[in-house]
């Protein structure tokens, strides 16, 4: 059969339509190619940018940490230097009161709320400042305050710089301390410590990023132990512990964070801590405090920060397959999706800065109403609503203004900028109702054609820097002050010599007006020649960096100063010399003085060379330290030969050179001058005396040194043994026509043809010759009283009929100048009271004659002499009459031989009370003058108990 003709046959061969089937499948299935291959192109492209722009923003936000945490730890050093460099010192003086340095501890706590103790240690007291309540924290930070000080670390810290100590990590508490040596003129005077709340300063300024922040954030310390994390329980743990259990990128990563102070570091494998998963990105940024380092960490991971990226993914991979079928539409919605997802990761990225920011920040359009702000701004203001809900912003204007304390120059400003497209608003500050102090600055905001479309308020609170500043102020206030009132001169200047700071009197010195100093070099400010010096000396202490100390004679204002000045060089943390404290004190003065005091050692020298006495110094224990000649020739040994040996040497015997240390050594103490006379030994081997008077250099010290001058008294002595020897003659000579005066009354008595007057004449005769006997047998006693070979038979008697018996044998005297006696015991007149004392009779008999006598004859026609006789532990004797001493015996009354040319006076009555006195263990005193009178006044032992049998 055949085939119609108008039939088609089937054909490989192309058709038209089939050639155009062909090819639309051929254009779809290279469409589809073309649009795979740009689609993972784009995939790749729009994942390098998100890579980038999320490592970008991770290290971004932690270079704001690391900033912001290094400033607050910077202030709280400032704030710790000048507590324990200005505040202290003055509270360790005195010059600063205990609640003047409790008000700097409240005013440094409102600067810095996380600062939770401060405490001042020191010898004899703890002083601390607490804002923590709850006593086990009080107690954790006490221990770690009294450990703190005693550590090894800080006892090697030089005084002036600020010691960390090792961060206190536990799962409650993250605090880290500052220490620093409090020294008041280079002595201790005890420790400062501060102790901050780690943990709370991290989360504070951490907070401010969890809210968009994808991922997490840690701060570790240089050992790898957490500090702080979003995960609570992280909080104490030690990285490093986990090391073997991490893969090898993570264990890469983890010591080049805690050996390399930034960086950032792409990880593709898990476990770096066990709540990671794949992790992607990390940065991390370091701040050092004081001596110890921490590692602020950022991770972020790739299910936290693109879940948004695998939608979109999607969303394209279905849009392909509708490009297919509507290419044109297709590609147009595929450009309009990136461009979205790009600007949502602007928006990301531009929400996440300003939550990171520290300032509030309000963006306004033109018309104006509130496009964008942070979360800040709304703690700021305390705004009661939600700006998106104000569309005309009247109502946060409202709310703002309600807050000023004088809202008119903001409101005024406000208007003036909303007017005015291109003005500019910089440094303008407000204040609060509630204290709060706030920077304003204000940018307009132009398209790229230059349009204005809107206004930025930045809002930056200062009140902290304000109190710091207060706080800095009043310190500076306080160093200056303090400065002002040292009689040195102090300067402070830089490395450059330029003046920072001199206090008053270097200003006054110089002839400066205040404050014209600063910034000015000393050759702008002094003489040439004078600057050079100063060029010099610093140009030493910067080589050095060691303090160095000089002395200069400088010529100012027609005068010439000789000027001693120590200076000492600052360093900054990294040890460089940042600048010179000097301390320059006028020491003219005291050249002069030594000058004069050279002069004087020189003279001393010469008259003790040269003076015509023997002088010997003697230190350490009796050593002779320095003798003259006159000294050496008495002894008879060369100067040389003496110097530098014991005295024992001098003396007869080792028995007198521990008699004489006994006797007379000791008592230099409590002598001003001690007078004594003492055999020695000559070279020869000879006896000779001395005399000799000494006095210690410094009573309090007798060891620092005794000097004595020394004169031969050998000839004197002779002529008083002689003097004694004739005296012991007189008395025996006496005593035998005596006897003869003392028996013919009583051969005279027995005779029956006398009357009663002349008995009682005989009698007296026979009394007066028997008290002359006594008295020349008392003489002897004196004898033996001055060579201290007396002995005492003492026993209790009754000083009141000692003294009635005196009295009369003075009544003749009495009586021939009309003189009133009263004698009082206790107080009262004398009647039956008896006076009961220790002593011999006969010697009290003689000492109250002697001294009755003299005060008889002292006193004026008429007048009145007072016997006053006091009991108590010792008893005590006065007599008083109107009379004055002469001026010229007043210093040597109770010495022998001392009378003022009185007609039959000796000088011996005194002398013999005095003696008298003193061998009963008692003293005698004398007080006079021309309007009181002169008084005696004798102290004498009370009577003593018998204690033998019946």
């Amino acid at each position: 059969m055949e085939t119609p003709a108008h039939v088609p046959s089937l054909s490989l061969a192309p058709t038209p339509q089939r050639k155009a089937y062909m090819l639309f499948a051929m254009a779809i299935a290279a469409i589809l190619g073309i649009f795979a291959l740009g689609s993972q192109w784009a995939q790749e492209k729009a994942d390098q940018e998100r890579h980038k722009a999320f490592s970008d923003q991770q290290y971004t936000q932690a270079v704001l940490i690391r900033q912001s945490l290094a400033g607050l730890i910077n202030s709280l050093h400032a704030q710790a230097d000048s507590l324990a460099t200005h505040a202290l010192p003055a509270f360790a003086t005195g010059t600063l009161d205990y609640e003047s340095l409790h008000a700097l501890f409240r005013s440094a706590n409102s600067v810095f709320p996380d600062l939770k103790a401060m405490a001042y240690f020191s010898d004899d007291q703890v002083l601390e400042f607490m804002s923590a309540s709850d006593p086990q924290v009080i107690k954790t930070m006490r221990n770690a305050a009294e450990e703190w000080i005693c550590g090894p670390a800080i006892l090697t810290t030089p005084p002036g710089q600020v010691y960390t100590p090792p961060l206190l990590i536990t799962a409650e508490h993250q605090f880290m301390g500052m220490v620093a040596h409090i020294k008041v003129k280079n002595r201790p005077a005890g420790s400062l410590v501060l102790i901050v709340d780690l943990g709370n300063m991290l989360a504070r300024l951490a907070g401010g990023l969890h809210a968009h922040l994808k991922g997490s954030i840690y701060v570790m310390a240089a050992d790898g132990t957490v500090i702080y994390s979003r995960n609570r329980e992280q909080t104490a743990r030690n990285l490093l512990a986990d090391l073997k259990d991490m893969g090898k990128q993570s264990q890469d990563m983890l010591l080049s964070m805690l050996t390399m102070p930034t960086g950032r570091h792409i990880c593709t494998t898990p476990h770096l801590t066990p709540d990671t998963r794949d992790c992607e990105f990390m940065s991390w940024e370091s701040v050092q405090m004081g001596e110890r380092r921490i590692i602020i960490s950022l991770l972020a991971h790739e299910t936290d920060i693109f879940t948004l990226q695998a939608s979109l993914s999607r969303q394209r991979w279905i849009l392909g397959g509708l490009l297919a079928l509507i290419l044109t539409g297709a590609t147009a919605f595929f450009y309009r999706q990136r461009s979205r997802q790009r600007l949502e990761d602007h928006n990301l990225l531009l929400a996440t800065q300003l939550e990171s920011t520290p300032d509030g920040v309000l963006v306004m359009n033109n018309e104006p109403r509130p496009l964008l702000w942070n979360s800040q701004l709304l703690q700021q203001w305390q705004l009661g609503l939600n700006p998106r809900d104000d569309r005309s912003g009247k109502e946060i204007l409202r709310q703002v203004t309600r807050q000023l304390i004088d809202p008119r120059p903001f409101l005024e400003a406000f208007r003036t900028l909303s007017s005015a497209p291109g003005a500019e608003m910089r440094g303008t500050t407000i204040s609060l109702k509630n204290g709060t102090v706030l920077e304003v600055n204000s940018n307009s905001l132009v398209d790229e054609r230059g349009n204005y479309r809107g206004r930025a308020w930045f809002f930056h609170d200062i009140t902290e820097r304000i109190r710091s500043d207060a706080a800095l102020k009043q310190s500076k206030d306080l160093l200056q002050s303090i400065l002002d009132n040292v009689p040195s001169l102090v300067y402070l200047r830089d490395a450059q010599s330029r003046y920072v700071l001199v206090n008053r009197r270097y200003e006054r010195f110089f002839g400066w007006k205040t404050g014209t100093y600063e910034g000015k070099t000393p050759r702008e400010m002094l003489t040439e020649s004078h600057a050079a010096s100063i060029y010099m000396n610093d140009a030493k202490v910067l080589q050095s960096k060691k303090p160095y100390e000089h002395e200069e004679t400088l010529d100012f204002k027609g005068r010439r100063h000789v000027m001693l000045t120590r200076e000492v060089p600052l360093f900054n943390e990294r040890g460089k010399v940042t600048g010179i404290v000097g301390i320059t004190t006028d020491i003219t003065s005291r050249k002069q003085i030594e000058e004069r005091l050279r002069s004087a050692v020189e003279e001393f020298e010469a008259i003790f060379d040269n003076t015509l006495v023997g002088t010997l110094l003697l230190k350490n224990g009796r050593h002779i330290a320095k003798v003259n000649a006159r000294f050496a020739e008495m002894f008879g040994y060369p100067p040389e030969e003496m110097v530098g040996r014991s005295t024992r040497f001098l003396h007869l015997s080792d028995k007198h050179y521990e008699e004489f240390g006994e006797q007379f050594s000791s008592k230099l103490a409590s002598q001003e001058i001690m007078k004594v006379e003492y055999p020695y030994r000559h070279a020869n081997g000879s006896t000779f005396w001395c005399q000799l008077s000494g006095k210690a250099l410094d009573p309090d010290l007798p060891e620092s040194g005794v000097l004595w001058i020394v004169d031969d008294i050998t000839d004197r002595k002779k002529l008083e043994q002689l003097r004694d020897d004739v005296d012991n003659i007189v008395r025996h000579d006496l005593k035998s026509p005596l006897s003869a005066v003392i028996h013919v009354p009583q051969l005279l008595l027995d005779d029956d043809n006398l009357n009663h007057d002349q008995r009682a004449l005989l009698r007296e005769l026979e009394r007066s010759g028997h008290h002359m006997l006594e008295m020349i047998n008392r003489s002897l006693d004196i004898y033996k009283m001055e060579r201290g070979t007396y002995h005492m038979e003492a026993r209790n008697l009754d000083l009141t009929g000692v003294l009635l018996r005196v009295l009369r044998e003075l009544n003749s005297q009495i009586l021939s100048k009309s003189l009133q006696i009263e004698i009082l015991v206790n107080g009262n007149p004398t009647g039956a009271n008896e006076f009961i004392v220790s002593g011999e009779e006969l010697l009290y008999h003689s000492m109250l004659a002697n001294l009755l006598k003299n005060a008889v004859e002292a006193s004026p026609e008429g007048g009145r002499v007072t016997i006053s006789m006091v009991e108590g532990t010792a008893r005590t004797v006065a007599i008083r009459n109107a009379g004055a001493v002469p001026e010229p015996i007043r210093k040597t009354f109770f010495e022998k031989f001392a009378t003022a040319d009185k007609s039959g006076g000796t000088g011996l009555g005194t002398y013999s009370a005095k003696l008298i006195a003193e061998a009963h263990g008692g003293a005698i005193g004398m007080h006079t003058g021309e309007a009181e009178g002169t008084t005696i006044t004798v102290t004498l032992p009370g009577p003593v108990q018998d204690n033998s049998d019946p």
